[in-house]
């Protein structure tokens, strides 16, 4: 239990499945899709099959950022579990310097 709290304080498992972050990327992607057509005046019906083509970028993205995520916390926990804690590249933990 303990390790769990240890590690969700530097990589927090990820909450969601990836198909939730796949959909909140493509959603992510439509918004700003439609925000850069209406700056500058663009008709997006007209390309609606190559938007869809493209909105399988930001899925995939999702879906590899939740599998990150999920690694992240399964090896802080299992570091957290061991006692051997080392923190990942690019976090800052607090009994760590």
């Amino acid at each position: 239990m303990e390790a769990e709290i240890a590690a969700s304080a530097y990589a927090p498992a990820p909450v969601g499945s990836a198909l939730t972050y796949g959909l909140i990327s493509v959603c992510l992607f439509a918004v700003a899709v439609w925000g850069v057509g209406k700056f500058y005046s663009i008709e997006l019906s007209p390309h609606a099959t190559p938007l869809a083509v493209s909105a399988l970028l930001p899925f995939a993205f999702g879906l590899w950022l939740r599998r990150r995520r999920k690694r992240r916390y399964l090896r802080a926990h299992s570091a957290e579990l061991e006692g051997s804690a080392v923190p990942m590249r690019g976090t800052t933990h607090g009994k760590y310097p």
